[in-house]
């Protein structure tokens, strides 16, 4: 009986252990009630390798004012196929940043 006790209770302890070891995503929503400027389009510069990708620029609100993020190659992530672009979104009054993600 002892020794189902003390199974039970290293179990128990374990999985306390195990459960605080997840990762915890934290994210941030920005909205926006200032429209973002006109699109800025860019031309891609020669890509550095085979496995790269062009993420396009974007207009990143900075605290008082939009700035211009230019885009940049991003290395191509092995198992997904296709990399759908950030953009911003329209809710009521306000703007809302859509990130970017892999599917």
């Amino acid at each position: 009986m002892n020794k189902k006790i003390v199974f039970l209770l290293c179990s128990f302890v374990i999985l306390l252990f195990l459960n605080g070891c997840r990762g915890t995503v934290y994210t941030t929503q920005v909205e926006i009630s200032s429209d973002p400027p006109p699109r800025h389009y860019e031309v891609a510069p020669r890509s550095p390798g085979a496995n790269y990708f062009w993420v396009e620029g974007r207009w990143h609100w900075g605290g008082h004012r939009w700035v211009w993020r230019p885009g940049y190659y991003g290395y191509a992530r092995r198992g997904y196929s296709e990399w759908v672009p950030g953009y911003w979104e329209k809710r009521g009054p306000r703007w809302v940043w859509r990130a970017g993600y892999w599917r």
